[in-house]
């Protein structure tokens, strides 16, 4: 009869079919998940696409940036981009660096070798544009200046410290103070196309203001060319920010031998301040007018840089992506770390200071003042034992994550040529955008929502109207006001520029010139007569005194 399998011969075939001698196949293991790496934007070093190396090429738009005609909608900076393809910021970054460099090229040495273009030893580009004052006039100062220096020329223009065009005051009428006491500078600057629409409407005069508001002008500064990024570029402005520094100093800086030319009014004493010194470079906006692209808005491209040691970052900074974070920094209070070392406008044995906060007149003061020597905004630091220690600054915002990766790139490129310009960061590149609104969350229309340079926005890094470059210059009107019929100021606005505010009216007073028979006369004898004045005539006269006496209208 036949035998029947015990249970331990069972047991021993099953062992057998799964011992490492069998030959039945083992069954496939899933695939292991990989995570993707992290995106990190490229950097695009010349605006001219032939060429693949640092270049003095300003471009005049951003390029492809497909993320901003999403018809889904833009919904500003986000922590969770994760190609080119939703990288909305990128493309102006790279476009800042683009228009920091070129502008900061040599200006007698056009394309060329980068080591050269950027070796920051001479005059560069951004130098040979226009001040205000070549524009809308001024003073050309009062000190001699045998050198040709550059000058820095502090005059009571309007009987207003606080006015735009003060050369050591913020745009929030406050000054700042670097470590060694001194004041930190400021200049203004505009490229060839602006000033060109300038002077072509007529807007570097009052006059011409009202001409042309009363004509029904709009003023729309030209924009760069959209169909390239290396076409013909738009209106430019800049402003610098600079501060004295020491032989020690200089070499980590892009400096300039400068004349410091101060009216006595300003000056401790009452005596006129007339200094040579060296400034190095803290900070720099840089401005271009932009056409409208999906969700970007012709509100212009605002670049801003700064040294690397300007201040420290806040031990609890704010995220650019979160709008809502200047809740947490009310006052721009938001405290350096306690290791946060020393800085250009921040010093370790003043930590027990509070950050972000102006110097204060003294008792009775209505203006700020200058010593005759340096440090010369001693009068107005303060101590913390036995330190003097000038405004403590603390960066609120952190830079994006983005930005700090397209500035690591860029900077490593500099450093290889030895370039000066490798010590400096871009702090955000500013923009109007359409963001789609989200429930509870600040929309200003503006990417990133906040951006202050420290050098120059010290005190309004918290402020949710005035704490951009967009938001703050949305207000810029012209100098030419009128009145409506209900008796209200009518203001004009002046496409984000300040400095359209500069054209002041003539300040004319009549002076006898003796009988004027004609016009012909009047246009022989008026000429001197206001010369006499140091004035110029407005072409008017009017007789006084028949026979006896004329006066001739000379205006500033």
């Amino acid at each position: 009869m036949p035998t029947r399998p015990t249970l331990l011969g069972v047991v021993a075939l099953l062992c057998a079919a799964c011992s490492p001698q069998s030959d039945a196949p083992a069954p496939a293991s899933a695939p292991l998940e990989t995570t993707p790496p992290p995106y990190t934007p490229t950097a695009v070093f010349c605006a001219d696409p032939s060429i693949n190396t640092l270049c003095s090429v300003i471009p005049s738009f951003i390029g492809a940036d497909p993320e901003l005609q999403n018809f889904n909608g833009y919904q500003g900076l986000s922590n969770d981009v994760t190609s080119a393809a939703n990288d909305a910021q990128s493309p102006f970054d790279n476009m800042s660096w683009q228009m920091f460099l070129a502008l900061n090229w040599q200006a007698n040495q056009p394309g060329g070798d980068p080591a050269t273009g950027l070796s920051g030893k001479g005059q560069v580009v951004w130098q040979t544009y226009a001040r205000p004052e070549d524009v809308f006039g001024g003073s050309t100062g009062q000190c001699p200046n045998p050198n040709n220096l550059p000058r820095f020329n502090i005059i009571a223009k309007s009987g207003a410290q606080g006015s735009r065009d003060e050369e050591f005051i913020q745009a929030t009428g406050q000054p700042l103070i670097d470590v060694n006491g001194n004041w930190t500078l400021f200049e203004r600057r505009l490229n060839g196309v602006e000033q060109n629409y300038i002077t072509t409407h007529g807007l570097n005069t009052y006059d011409g203001q009202q001409a042309f508001a009363q004509g029904g002008g709009k003023v729309l500064f030209t924009p760069g060319d959209s169909t390239s990024t290396n076409g013909a570029v738009g209106a430019i402005e800049m402003k610098a920010s600079w501060r004295i520094v020491s032989a020690s100093e200089a070499p980590n800086y892009f400096t300039i031998p400068a004349l410091i030319d101060v009216e006595g009014q300003y000056v401790s004493g009452g005596q006129p301040l007339c200094a040579e010194v060296t400034l190095g470079l803290v900070g720099l906006h840089i401005i271009q007018a932009n056409v409208q692209l999906g969700a970007l808005q012709p509100k212009f491209i605002w670049a801003s840089f700064e040294h690397v040691g300007n201040a420290p970052t806040a031990a609890n900074a704010c995220d650019p992506v979160d709008n809502n974070c200047y809740t947490n920094i009310a006052n721009n209070n938001c405290p350096a770390p306690a290791n946060a070392g020393n800085f250009s406008f921040y010093q370790a044995a003043c930590s027990a200071l509070p950050v972000n906060t102006p110097p204060q007149l003294g008792s009775g003061q209505t203006a700020f003042l200058w010593q005759s020597q340096p440090p010369y905004a001693g009068a107005y630091t303060t101590s913390s034992g036995s330190t003097q220690c000038g405004t403590q600054v603390s960066r609120c915002w952190d830079i994006y994550d983005l930005t700090q990766d397209l500035n690591s790139a860029w900077q490593q490129q500099l450093s290889a040529i030895g370039s000066v310009f490798a010590n400096y960061q871009l702090i955000g590149t500013n923009w109007g955008g359409s963001i789609e609104p989200e429930p509870g969350k600040l929309d200003n229309q503006s990417v990133p929502a906040f951006l202050g340079n420290s050098t120059m926005e010290t005190y309004i890094q918290s402020n949710p109207k005035f704490g951009n470059c967009v938001d703050c210059h949305a207000g810029a009107t012209l100098a030419y006001t009128s009145t409506d019929s209900q008796g209200k100021t009518v203001t004009y606005d002046a496409n984000f520029s300040f400095l359209l505010g500069l054209a002041t009216p003539l300040a004319c007073t009549d002076v006898n010139a003796g009988p004027i028979w004609n016009n012909s006369e009047a246009a022989t004898i008026c000429p001197g007569v206001c010369a006499t004045q140091e004035d110029q005539w407005n072409g008017q006269w009017t007789t006084t005194q028949p026979g006896a006496m004329s006066v001739c209208g000379c205006c500033e």
